[in-house]
């Protein structure tokens, strides 16, 4: 039976554009853990793996094969694929130990450069072939095959992202994919019917070869120019998940399989699908805001089942994408058509310089220079540049007028309508994506990354959870001198950790503009970048652990968002080792945790993957934040260490953990299941959900170690059940919890803390005084009641505390004032009037009350 006829090649073809579609999305997450999440890193690895496919067709255009050879040449290119990839995951391994042996901690030049040598030795042998293979098998019909290979890798991004990654993880994975590919090799190399050419049948070439070839590298570099600002517009509206990562590159390539299938049926002008494809990138600047209300109204929908927010996902990247890519779909394989398949392979060579070009031109230097609008809109003028000596001359002139109009005009972020009701104070783009600051008509402010993840704020209750994030691990470790911290936000924790006892501070932050938006909270956060023990370092928090040969007493791994692509590394075994080589004898590890942004079941990986690595862990509650922190010492605290009303024991972690999945580089069990809660992320249930979980193991720890239950352990009992009550919403019967703990543990941290600021907003100054004596406000809102009730002696006491410490108060000043007249001190009360007028000479009331003393004394 011969196992291959001429009918067969597209089946061929199409399974293997699936592997390759397939092997990409494997290794980008392989590459991410290699050099790094950065955007700088991903772009570099992912254009070496597109030179691969210029460098194949090259080779083509060299070597002229012709249909009459392309079976076995076909069988070889699958034989040597396969091979290549079978071997990956131990060439990974060989790369990962040059790469820790010679890479700078730091983003220098050279540590780029070590990067392209790498991600070229491991990737461009298998690319070159993966890119060779369309230029031979093009004699079957450029736009059939064209259409074919792009609806194969739809196929190969939804089963490897959606389905075989997550069940098999990375390596085998790899293997799987080297399988398919060798089974290729062998029907090729066996069987008898070879690819009929259909060069004679197809209509003549649109152009020479020369200006086709110029023409499809500008179409690689507009494709990919906009791609880039595509995926940061989808980002802006839905999480950068895994999976919507791959739904994203599905719904591109499925645009362009409809554009190559139109293109291949209906004979239309190459200038009408040009002029089309500029207009509807314009057209994009002004429908963006538009389509992220559609999918706001998808959302309920989405809400059945994981498969179709997953489908609904498609929908939205279509709406997008969709229009734009069709027309690349119908263009690419337009310029191609008529050619031989060495001449196509010249074609192919040129596309994906262009695309390689453009993906790094605009990650490196255009997105950054001119922003995510006016590089669409550079987009659609080099669209039109083929168009200029042409007979639609006229159509590409005032296209581009157009364009240019569009580019001053428009906002493809729609930046100050999706802040509304609130104000815009910075808006940062670059190769990551879109940083904003917004502040609210009471002065408050936020970091917002991407518009859907909030990285901080200043509003009271942000700035004293960020100050607990950053305080409790210091306040855990014996001697915390040099201290490393992995994330940044707003800087408040920074502020929180860099106490009295720590004598250097690294901080490692990926995102320049979380850096920038940083210096817009130089009020909460005390400016501490600006503090001689702080350094800053803008790199990949786990790739500067991988490369630093310095050693840290405490290292800190801040609030991420476990459900987007890549942040589940953070999380795996081993991370976890190579930041416990980074310690000093006696140095501890700890991660935070928000309880609203992760399940209870990957809690759980986290904990047992901590726990095999840190075997002397214990668990932290601070709100709704869980911290864990461990080495290889027991924790030995004070007992009057006010973080005790948090503790959750070792052999608790262990024992709740211990049936959970270990997460690990290869399955990323963390990265794949946390989106699968799509719906419960970032809500108040899931938060409450995880926290009731945590304290059912805690008390049935306590049931077996009445040893345990302490007046320190009763008062944290409170404390939890008051977090769980403030979450239902019972604010009343939390407090009174709050209460309680302070009265069996006056040192205790969360309950002092949160009775503070309940005190403070009820004006409740007297009680608030008994937990902070120190406090300004309370003091001065004290003093004005008892003036009100006519006790100006004790009034002018708290007035006089607040004017020890801040002296220019102008308000302490004027109700001193105020009291001193009533005990009938003329004189000195008449010097503070003096003085507020001085720091506020339109104080109306301190002049009226300043002449009417003024006539008394006379």
């Amino acid at each position: 039976m011969d196992l291959l006829t001429r009918k067969s090649w597209p089946w061929l073809y199409g399974i293997a554009s699936a592997a390759s579609l397939g092997y990409e999305t494997v290794w980008l997450k392989q590459l991410a853990q290699l050099f790094g999440a950065s955007s700088h890193a991903v772009a570099v690895t992912l254009s070496v793996y597109i030179l691969g496919f210029a460098v194949g067709g090259w080779l083509m255009c060299r070597l002229m094969v012709q249909a009459k050879g392309a079976r076995r040449g076909f069988a070889g290119l699958q034989l040597f694929i396969g091979l290549w990839c079978a071997l990956l995951p131990f060439l990974f391994q060989l790369a990962d130990l040059i790469y820790i042996r010679f890479a700078p901690p730091e983003q220098t030049i050279a540590h780029q450069a070590l990067r392209i040598v790498l991600a070229f030795a491991l990737l461009l042998p298998p690319a070159t072939a993966m890119g060779a293979v369309f230029p031979m098998v093009s004699a079957a019909g450029v736009g059939r095959m064209f259409a074919v290979g792009t609806f194969g890798s739809v196929a190969g991004v939804f089963l490897v992202a959606l389905l075989v990654l997550p069940w098999l993880g990375l390596n085998t994975t790899l293997w799987l994919l080297a399988g398919i590919n060798l089974l290729l090799a062998g029907i090729s190399w066996f069987g008898k019917g070879e690819i009929e050419s259909a060069v004679k049948k197809q209509a003549e070439p649109v152009e020479g070869i020369r200006k086709a070839a110029w023409i499809i590298g500008i179409l690689g570099f507009s494709l990919f120019a906009a791609q880039g600002v595509w995926f940061k517009l989808i980002w802006l509206v839905v999480d950068a998940t895994a999976y919507a990562e791959g739904m994203v590159i599905a719904a591109v390539l499925l645009a362009m399989t409809a554009g190559a299938v139109i293109g291949n049926r209906w004979e239309i002008r190459s200038e009408r699908i040009l002029l089309a494809l500029a207009a509807v990138q314009l057209i994009l600047i002004f429908a963006m805001q538009g389509i992220a209300r559609v999918w706001t109204s998808l959302r309920p929908a989405a809400a059945g089942s994981f498969m179709v927010y997953c489908l609904c996902l498609l929908a939205l990247a279509l709406l997008i994408v969709g229009p734009a890519a069709l027309g690349y779909g119908m263009a690419i394989p337009r310029f191609c058509r008529g050619f031989n398949p060495a001449q196509v392979g010249r074609l192919w060579c040129f596309h994906h310089i262009g695309c390689a070009v453009g993906m790094l031109l605009c990650g490196f230097v255009i997105i950054p220079l001119i922003g995510l609008t006016w590089t669409l809109v550079l987009s659609t003028l080099l669209l039109l540049t083929p168009l200029i000596r042409r007979s639609a001359q006229k159509w590409a002139t005032a296209g581009a007028a157009v364009a240019v109009i569009v580019g001053f005009t428009g906002d493809v972020t729609y930046a100050k309508s999706a802040a509304n009701p609130l104000k815009v104070v910075m808006h940062h783009e670059d190769g990551a994506g879109v940083v904003e600051v917004y502040e609210d008509e009471n002065g408050y402010r936020r970091l917002m990354s991407s518009r859907l993840r909030q990285e901080g704020g200043d509003e009271p209750e942000q700035v004293r959870n960020e100050l607990v994030q950053g305080k409790l691990p210091i306040l855990l470790h014996p001697k915390p001198d040099n201290v490393l911290v992995i994330g940044m936000g707003t800087a408040i924790s920074l502020r929180g950790a860099l106490t009295d006892r720590v004598q250097k501070l690294t901080c490692v932050e990926i995102s320049r503009g979380v850096v920038l938006g940083a210096d817009l909270f130089a009020k909460a956060n005390g400016n501490v970048l600006q503090e001689e023990r702080v350094s800053l370092i803008e790199q990949d928090g786990r790739n500067f652990i991988k490369l630093t040969s310095d050693r840290y007493d405490l290292i800190v791994q801040e609030l991420f968002f476990p459900y987007r692509a890549g942040v589940g590394a953070l999380y795996t075994a081993e991370h976890f080792e190579r930041a416990k080589a980074k310690l000093k004898p006696g140095g501890q590890f700890a991660q935070w945790i928000s309880l609203s942004q992760i399940g209870t079941r990957q809690i759980r990986s986290l904990i047992r993957t901590f726990t095999e690595v840190f075997p002397e862990t214990s668990g932290w509650l601070a709100g709704g934040y869980f911290m864990l922190i461990g080495g290889e010492q027991k924790l030995s605290l004070a007992p009057d260490n006010p973080a005790l009303g948090h503790y959750f024991g070792s052999a608790m972690l262990k024992d709740w953990s211990k049936t959970a999945d270990r997460n690990t580089e290869d399955n990323l069990a963390i990265e794949f299941s946390v989106p699968k809660a799509f719906r419960e992320l970032n809500t108040t249930a899931l938060a409450v959900t995880n926290l009731r979980q945590l304290l059912k193991a805690q008390d049935a720890v306590e049931q077996y170690h009445p040893t345990l239950v302490s007046a320190e352990n009763a008062a944290s009992r409170h404390v939890r059940q008051a977090t769980l009550l403030r979450f239902d919403g019972h604010e009343a019967d939390a407090f009174r919890r709050y209460e309680a703990a302070i009265q069996l543990d006056p040192n205790n941290f969360v309950a002092r803390q949160a009775l503070i600021a309940d005190y403070a907003k009820r004006n409740n100054h007297r009680q608030l005084l008994n937990l902070q004596p120190d406090h300004l406000g309370a003091r001065f809102n004290l003093g004005v009641e008892l003036y009100r009730s006519g006790k100006y002696k004790e009034a002018a006491q708290n007035f006089n505390f607040v004017l020890n410490r801040e002296p220019n108060n102008a308000d302490a000043q004027f109700n001193l004032a105020n009291s001193l007249a009533q005990l009938g001190k003329y004189p000195e009360a008449m010097r503070l009037y003096q003085s507020v007028l001085r720091i506020r000479p339109n104080h109306a009331d301190a002049a009226a009350n300043l002449r009417e003393l003024q006539q008394i004394v006379d």
